[in-house]
């Protein structure tokens, strides 16, 4: 059975909105495709949407950036949570090795989260 790891960041849906198009067109490609979409966005907004087999594995991916409001952007606090998620870049990036190699993908596929094109390199 081909798995698919599927990274998608989990600031906002619309990166998950953007991926599951793609991964329903797989599906109809692939037989007995499985994903494991590593994302803190939640299961429930695949649940309807997602024609193929999947596994919901939450896991902070990336930042993304910090809003006031869908248009202002506010740069000192995407900063800020961009040092603090890197702090512990060395940790995340064992893990997401470990998890990657349990799961045996033959691909991974990324929406923005480079943690997951990283993890993939080693």
């Amino acid at each position: 059975m081909p798995i698919i790891w599927c990274a998608i960041s989990g600031h906002g849906y619309g990166h998950a909105a953007q991926v599951v198009p793609v991964l329903n067109a797989l599906g109809a490609l692939v037989p007995d495709l499985t994903v494991v979409l590593r994302t803190a966005v939640p299961a429930s907004f695949f649940c309807d949407r997602l024609t193929i087999q999947w596994k919901h594995s939450p896991e902070q991916q990336d930042v993304g950036c910090i809003q006031d409001g869908p248009l202002k952007i506010d740069i000192d606090a995407t900063w800020a949570a961009h040092r603090h998620f890197h702090k512990t870049w060395e940790a995340r990036l064992s893990n997401e090795v470990a998890s990657m190699q349990a799961a045996s993908p033959s691909l991974i596929i990324a929406d923005t989260p480079y943690l997951a094109i990283e993890a993939g390199s080693r």
